[in-house]
C-alpha cells in the first residue's frame, strides 16, 4: 500500500544518495528488478553488483546511477521513507510496482499527480487515515493540508 504523509517528516530521506552508498545491501543489484530499473529509469544496464553500462558515461560503479533509480532500489529493498522530491515523474510507475508488493510512505510538501501513472486502487493519507482512489482527490488533500 502506498501511504502519503503531507508536510516535513524528519524520518524521510530527500535523496537516496548517502544512503544507498553507504547503507543498502548491495546484493539487491544482483535482482531483476534493479536491473529493470536501471534500464528504464537510467538507460543503462546493470551488468553486477560493481559495474553499470552507461550509454553516455560509459563503465561505471553504481554510485553514479541517478538519485531516482537510488530511491526506488532504496524504497523497495529498506524500510526507509522517502520524500518525493527524490523521484523524478518516470519513477512514478515503479513507486506504484513496489507499494503493490509492501507498504512504502512517501513524504510530501508538493501536490503531485500519480495514479494517472500506473493501476493505482488507493493512498493512504497518513495525515488524517483517509483513503483516496484518484488524483483530484490527491490535489484536494494537498490543499486542504496546505490552507491549515
Amino acid at each position: 500500500m502506498l501511504k502519503v504523509y503531507f508536510g516535513n517528516n524528519e524520518k524521510a530521506l530527500r535523496s537516496g544518495d548517502g544512503y544507498f552508498d553507504n547503507w543498502l545491501d548491495d546484493d539487491c543489484l544482483e535482482t531483476e528488478f534493479a536491473k529493470e530499473v536501471v534500464r528504464e529509469i537510467d538507460k543503462s544496464e546493470l551488468i553486477s553488483k560493481n559495474l553499470v553500462q552507461s550509454p553516455v558515461i560509459g563503465a561505471v560503479p553504481p554510485k553514479f546511477l541517478s538519485g531516482g533509480a537510488k530511491s526506488l532500489l532504496i524504497l523497495r529493498f529498506s524500510d526507509v521513507e522517502m520524500n518525493i522530491t527524490a523521484f523524478g515523474e518516470n519513477c512514478y510507475p515503479y513507486i506504484i510496482k513496489i507499494s503493490k508488493e509492501k507498504d512504502i510512505t512517501i513524504c510530501s510538501n508538493n501536490a503531485f499527480r500519480i495514479f494517472e501513472r500506473g493501476d493505482l486502487d488507493s493512498i493512504l493519507i497518513l495525515n488524517d487515515g483517509s483513503f483516496i482512489h484518484s488524483d483530484d482527490e490527491l490535489i484536494q488533500k494537498w490543499l486542504l493540508y496546505r490552507s491549515k
